[in-house]
């Protein structure tokens, strides 16, 4: 059967995708890696190290996030991650334009 677009991995395009909206701060950041997953110490950490503007941490992190979860990273994930942050109507309305 068909995979529901919930279902589906998130893979780069989708990310890339997201990046030309995504719009925050550190502490988002760290909401949304809690919210994917890691413990506040090392969401925090990670914020951390990562070096450049807002936008590149937010697209390392969800690199990270794919590579370590797989196929189990899912675009149903993502999005309740999203809605944990406010930005679920972002996600929603980027990720629907995408092809399939």
């Amino acid at each position: 059967r068909e995979k529901r677009r919930e279902e589906k991995r998130v893979e780069e395009k989708h990310i890339e995708a997201l990046m030309t909206s995504i719009v925050g701060d550190e502490h988002e950041l760290v909401e949304l890696a809690r919210k994917l997953g890691w413990k506040h110490k090392e969401a925090k950490q990670f914020c951390s190290d990562e070096k450049g503007k807002i936008r590149n941490k937010f697209f390392s992190l969800l690199i990270k996030w794919t590579d370590k979860l797989g196929e189990k990273a899912t675009i149903g994930q993502l999005l309740v991650a999203m809605e944990g942050i406010g930005k679920q109507g972002v996600a929603e309305r980027i990720l629907k334009d995408l092809p399939k």
